[in-house]
């Protein structure tokens, strides 16, 4: 193959994931990282040969390293750039794209490689009702993909690598003043390995509790439809699920009482298992999950708690 690949992620777990698919793209796979030895160390360890090393300064946005990445990418001039989609990581991506003159690619659910070598990229177009295969001809691709879009393999403490220290020359005409913890909620619904999500099937918010005590049950958390938090505030708008919020990929989703149209279900399809709960079964997410209860959540709901209280 003898392909550089490299990875970036303001996270380190982030960067941990994407090296899996790295391994499979490119048999020299490297990450370039805004942190410490320790992030360092275990970037190694799931894999990277090498870690290009700035060491993160309290002070400084992590925009203000972008030019300082860009020379390592021109200089290394791997295949593929790997970014992971953050907020920061969006930006990071186009500033580094645009530096050496690559195309960038948002958000790839998938890459592989056709049989000249090139690299395809899988997306999800028109509110995720189509997939769309994209072939790159460039010399080096820039990429981000979903957070989960890969999953973390072992950490390996036996595997070397070489960790080379950089240091950032570009001027920061920016100086970070202050970090403060977001006001409201702080329950990260993309992180979750099971997510409870209810809509409009739910009649009144006195009987959320209902809903919160099955999740506490199956150990998730509890997310909802756009309606729910934007429209009767029951929620947090940062646990709305759906094409304009949060996209998730837990192991278990557990739709409840809602329609599961496309601009909703498009933040959930990549849910290993999706379970509805609907007494319409006409309704959209029929066709989406792979198990169905067709009847009313206000008796399935208890039921259901029941029965996973009793297997604890």
């Amino acid at each position: 193959m003898n392909k550089k690949v490299f990875v970036f992620s303001e996270s380190s777990g982030n960067a941990c994931e994407m090296l899996t698919g790295a391994k499979t793209l490119g048999d020299n796979c490297s990450v370039i990282l805004v942190g410490n030895e320790s992030d360092a160390a275990e970037l190694i360890a799931h894999g990277a040969q090498k870690v290009f090393l700035f060491e993160k300064e309290k002070d400084i946005m992590l925009e203000a390293y972008a030019d300082d990445i860009s020379k390592v990418v021109a200089e290394e001039k791997p295949a593929l750039f790997m970014v992971g989609m953050t907020n920061r990581g969006r930006t990071i991506a186009a500033m580094v794209a645009q530096a050496i003159q690559a195309p960038c690619v948002s958000e790839c659910k998938s890459i592989t490689t056709d049989a000249e070598g090139r690299y395809v990229l899988g997306r999800k177009i028109y509110s995720g009702m189509a997939s769309t295969s994209e072939v790159c001809t460039s010399g080096t691709l820039v990429v981000t993909l979903p957070m989960r879009t890969y999953e973390a393999e072992t950490a390996d403490t036996s595997l070397t690598g070489e960790i080379i220290r950089k240091k950032r020359e570009s001027e920061c005409k920016v100086k970070l003043v202050e970090v403060r913890a977001k006001a409201g909620d702080s329950v990260d619904v993309s992180a979750a390995d099971t997510v409870v999500l209810f809509g409009r099937g739910v009649a009144k918010q006195e009987d959320m509790p209902m809903i919160e005590e099955l999740t506490a049950a199956l150990g998730g958390v509890t997310a909802c439809t756009r309606p729910i938090a934007v429209d009767y505030k029951w929620m947090p708008i940062s646990r709305y699920i759906g094409l304009s919020g949060k996209s998730v990929k837990p192991k278990l989703y557990l739709d409840i009482g809602s329609s599961g149209q496309i601009q909703q279900i498009a933040g959930a399809q990549d849910a290993k298992i999706i379970v509805a709960i609907n007494n319409n079964p006409s309704e959209p997410v029929f066709n989406v999950c792979d198990y169905a209860v067709a009847g009313d959540l206000y008796e399935a709901v208890p039921i259901l708690t029941k029965l996973i209280k009793a297997l604890h």
